[in-house]
């Protein structure tokens, strides 16, 4: 698609034309000489050739993980172009006005270091307790530098000829859950106030960052679910509505399942 169109198209379905007009609005008033539509366009066709890149790694990755023990469905993908530039206007709307955010500073030139979901595998299991051997090989694969701190850096460069782990294992849980199980074993607890529950790794693997979920069947679907008709709904006059519905409906599921 032409250039021109698709950012029309995006600013108009996405609902991002307000966004992009504050955005600039602030830009212009703080003397830079780039506007969002421009910054977009860089990184647009510097991903639209490099995408092919990140499909090559994240096909290497899974051939490597559909080896592990426990894993009883897997979903992949390459982020679109769409999202990609969604996300980029998203996120620095989102701290818009704070100069030392990362986002504040995102161009062609680090987007790939900041967005590091470009590519993805999801991992399904089919009982909690199997997160743990999932967990025990990708660190045998992607171990976690010990000289290195990690609240320091938060997000570790790659490094020549070694996959490793780019960051702390994180696990999203709700409100009453059992986190030790976790957090005995290295895991950044964070409580998800939509009841979120998901384990994610960001690895670095042959120069490209990937993030990895690992999650149940039930809270995939669960997910799938709440995602696409409560999270990406916020234009909804029900949105309000549907949250505080998902948050009720969620712990029941799990107390009957």
């Amino acid at each position: 698609m032409e250039w021109d169109t698709f950012w029309d198209t995006l600013l108009d379905e996405h609902k991002l034309r307000h966004k992009v007009i504050e955005l600039d609005a602030v830009d212009t008033a703080k003397g830079h000489t780039t506007n969002t539509k421009e910054i977009c366009r860089c990184i647009y066709d510097d991903y639209s050739s490099w995408r092919n890149e990140c499909e090559k790694q994240r096909a290497a990755l899974w051939e490597i993980i559909q080896t592990f023990q426990g894993v009883h469905l897997h979903t992949s993908r390459i982020k679109t172009l769409e999202s990609l530039i969604d996300k980029v206007i998203r996120k620095r709307h989102e701290w818009l006005g704070d100069d030392n955010s990362k986002y504040a500073q995102i161009n062609v030139e680090n987007y790939k270091n900041i967005i590091t979901d470009l590519a993805g595998l999801r991992i399904i299991i089919n009982y909690r307790g199997h997160w743990q051997d999932i967990h025990d090989n990708l660190l045998k694969l992607f171990p976690i530098l010990p000289s290195v701190s990690y609240e320091k850096n938060k997000l570790l460069s790659h490094i020549p000829g070694h996959n490793i782990q780019a960051e702390l294992p994180k696990v999203y849980y709700a409100e009453g859950d059992d986190i030790e199980q976790y957090t005995i074993w290295g895991l950044i607890p964070n409580r998800h106030k939509m009841n979120y529950r998901s384990i994610h790794y960001t690895l670095s693997f042959q120069g490209v960052y990937i993030e990895i979920q690992v999650r149940t069947i039930y809270d995939e679907a669960w997910s799938d679910c709440d995602h696409n008709y409560v999270y990406k709904k916020d234009e909804n006059k029900s949105h309000t509505a549907l949250q505080q519905l998902s948050g009720i409906l969620y712990p029941m599921i799990l107390v009957n399942r």
